[in-house]
């Protein structure tokens, strides 16, 4: 018979923090209150030091990694997901700045048990004020179109603020690409989850809340290059009519850019389309540091 209690314990949570503690520990503590996972691994990017004693605190439940380098978010969560305990049989991936409604885990996991056919179950995320932020969305890789949908929806790809994954999807899909470094990795993986015939599911009744977090701000006109260079990766994995649409919304980004007279942002659009293009298969982590060389010279 179906027990939630024992599946809860059973997941292994993963979250990412890059210069936010704050943030990250308001975080971890909605996943300690009862209905939370079992074990929660925090990613520290580009530690400092700063979780090291909120997570001492919490030995036996918060597990800290600390990298000395910003990994960026596919290679920072992949970190966490190699560390999981043996007997995890599911993943809950979170945003630093995300929090767990009560019960939305319980949820998640009835689902997926319901459900095989779901690669990737989400929640319904809001704001803290309660309004909708997404319920799952469609994807057109001719336009590069992001579509919202209604909760309940067979999604093409849910926003990675929050997932679950059952452990078998992960044994037979992978972990995330690393090609990605910030941006459109949960695209494509929810992508490449169809390819192996799992579904993309939202949960209508499971919530999750999610705010800005403070690291996004800190990161000023790299988002523009950032969200730019994964696209191009993205079209780079997808092929065909990917590309047509890489073109449109690299055109809609610059001429943006160039009417409000932003010319700092716009060669960041065009410094992350050129990284993009140009990394190839493997890690994005070289053409990264390309690019934060050109945006600190440029800033």
């Amino acid at each position: 018979m179906f027990c939630v209690g024992s599946d809860l314990l059973a997941v292994t949570a993963v979250v990412l923090n890059w210069k936010d503690p704050v943030g990250t520990s308001r975080c971890v503590e909605s996943l300690l209150t009862p209905g939370g996972p079992g074990q929660v691994i925090v990613v520290d990017n580009e530690s400092s030091g700063s979780l090291r004693q909120f997570a001492a605190a919490h030995t036996g439940r918060v597990q800290l990694i600390e990298s000395r380098k910003n990994l960026g978010f596919a290679a920072g969560v992949n970190l966490g997901i190699n560390s999981r305990s043996p007997g995890t049989r599911y993943l809950l991936l979170m945003n630093n700045d995300a929090e767990l409604a009560p019960g939305c885990l319980d949820l998640l996991i009835r689902h997926a048990v319901r459900r095989p056919e779901a690669g990737i179950i989400a929640p319904v995320i809001r704001f803290p004020d309660g309004r909708l932020q997404s319920a799952g969305h469609r994807f057109r890789p001719t336009t590069g179109s992001v579509l919202p949908l209604a909760a309940g929806s067979i999604a093409d790809f849910a926003t990675f603020a929050c997932v679950l994954l059952p452990i078998d999807v992960l044994h037979r899909v992978g972990t995330l690409d690393e090609g990605f470094f910030m941006y459109w990795e949960d695209v494509e993986y929810c992508l490449r989850c169809r390819r192996f015939g799992l579904e993309t599911h939202i949960v209508p009744d499971a919530t999750v809340l999610h705010r800005l977090s403070a690291s996004h701000g800190r990161a000023g006109g790299w988002i523009d290059a950032y969200s730019m260079m994964g696209l191009a990766v993205l079209a780079r994995r997808l092929g065909g009519t990917a590309y047509c649409g890489l073109a449109w919304r690299a055109m809609l980004r610059l001429g943006v850019r160039v009417l409000r007279g932003e010319w700092a942002a716009s060669r960041w659009v065009m410094r992350g389309l050129k990284l993009g293009l140009a990394a190839g298969s493997g890690s994005g982590h070289a053409a990264v540091d390309e690019l934060r060389s050109a945006v600190a010279a440029r800033s």
